[in-house]
């Protein structure tokens, strides 16, 4: 990142301006304010906006807005909206910045009709079921793919030597220099063939 800031957007759907009053087994006890709060307050590092909105065109406008905006990242959690809009998968289809989708709740834990997400088909990915962690999770993704490359780790002086030290040929054994270059007098006697041919005085 280089000392700039990483750029993130959190894009809100309906009813999650009122988290902090839903059921606490589903999405916790604590407040969105108390979310973004949480998340600049454990990365400094990041310029993160959020916006909430209870109305679907609101939602695609935002969307379109941020294609011309510098964003390193942009993470979704739409709501409801995420089983049921076209318009808002297709929005997300404008965006070259990668997008992360992330759930409170486990969606394919609770109604089956929470099962599909429509819009996670244009994120890089999902993460569902870890409350607010699951917001950390997605901001550390953005961290980490956007980090500059790390240079090549410098060789110690010992471990330079090793590396380049010549190749050295493998030693030839006797016996290997038998087998890979036998004698060019001729094919191999058996001992019963020498014999015959050296016994004296003796006729075939």
């Amino acid at each position: 990142m280089g000392g700039t800031k990483l750029k993130l957007l959190i894009l809100h759907g309906p009813n999650l301006n009122m988290l902090g009053q839903r059921p606490d087994e589903h999405y916790g006890n604590e407040s969105q304010d108390d979310l973004l709060e949480m998340l600049k307050k454990r990365f400094p590092d990041c310029d993160i906006q959020l916006f909430q909105s209870n109305y679907e065109g609101e939602l695609v406008d935002r969307i379109q807005q941020a294609v011309h905006e510098l964003f390193d990242g942009i993470i979704v959690n739409f709501g409801g909206l995420t089983h049921s809009s076209v318009s808002l998968r297709d929005a997300l289809e404008l965006l070259e910045q990668e997008k992360i989708e992330v759930h409170l709740s486990n969606i394919h834990a609770r109604e089956s009709f929470r099962h599909v997400s429509l819009t996670a088909g244009r994120c890089r990915g999902l993460i569902s079921g870890f409350g607010f962690f699951g917001y950390i999770m997605a901001v550390q993704a953005f961290r980490y793919r956007n980090a500059p490359a790390a240079p090549p780790a410098a060789v110690p002086a010992g471990d330079q030597t090793l590396t380049n030290s010549p190749v050295e040929e493998p030693t030839k054994l006797p016996e290997d220099e038998d087998l890979t270059n036998p004698p060019s007098d001729g094919p191999a006697q058996s001992p019963e063939d020498q014999n015959v041919k050296n016994s004296p005085g003796q006729r075939p």
